[in-house]
């Protein structure tokens, strides 16, 4: 097993100083972006549609980087750190996404597993019998050995968000998880995360969500990004 997934990477602090993001010259998504990210809170990254909302949680998850500017994870420059010093960080963090996400040749069990074994992370038997039991929550036990084309867009959008819970990432963000979920996934859903904060398995959460019901349930702040700007400004009303 790796050595590297020992909890002595947590987050303490992460921080962006004077970001901008674009696609192309004139196209401005964020501009001059300076925050500290709640770390060890519930966040709800929000404001108008199209507003680059999900171009903030990629950067936080590092899938893209900022075009200007620096991310700072416990007061050190991200994009000054080569691969291998990263990568333990890297591993704290996890990333759900909207839609897609798994691999189309590949189980719903090896797609859960993936990131473990690829980081040999965890012992087979054990992490077999983790995905068994999370699969079991939800009941969906019966469909692990099935690939994603042959069930339902739901457990899709399912299972790209267990997997990297899975991972108990200290700083986990996620893109709209609980579209597309019928109502008893959501709140199973919702309970498994309140439970991993609870055990600070999971410390700092951000999301978007075009339901404005799940922020007030999970107690989130706020966070509006508009016109290229982001500002927190408090819990959900």
């Amino acid at each position: 097993m790796s050595e590297l997934k020992l909890g002595r990477y947590r987050i303490r602090s992460f921080e962006l100083r004077d970001v901008g993001f674009s696609y192309m010259p004139g196209s401005c998504i964020l501009d001059g972006v300076t925050l500290q990210i709640p770390v060890g809170g519930i966040t709800h990254v929000t404001g108008p549609s199209g507003q680059g909302q999900s171009t903030l949680l990629k950067m936080l998850s590092f899938l893209v980087e900022p075009t200007a500017g620096r991310i700072l994870v416990n007061d050190t420059v991200a994009s000054e750190m080569s691969f291998e010093e990263f990568l333990p960080w890297r591993l704290e963090i996890g990333y759900t996404f909207e839609s897609g996400g798994l691999l189309s040749n590949r189980t719903l069990s090896e797609n859960l597993m993936l990131p473990h074994l690829y980081h040999n992370l965890s012992d087979i038997d054990e992490l077999s019998q983790k995905v068994l039991e999370i699969a079991k929550t939800f009941r969906f036990q019966n469909q692990l050995n099935q690939r994603p084309a042959m069930v339902s867009g739901g457990l899709r959008k399912l299972v790209t968000i267990l997997r990297p819970i899975l991972l108990r990432p200290s700083f986990l963000v996620m893109d709209d998880p609980f579209s597309g979920l019928d109502p008893e996934t959501t709140r199973t859903l919702e309970s498994l995360i309140l439970d991993l904060r609870e055990k600070n398995e999971v410390e700092t959460i951000c999301f978007t969500s075009r339901d404005e019901i799940w922020p007030k349930r999970l107690g989130a702040n706020s966070l509006w990004v508009e016109n290229g700007r982001a500002e927190l400004r408090g819990l959900a009303a």
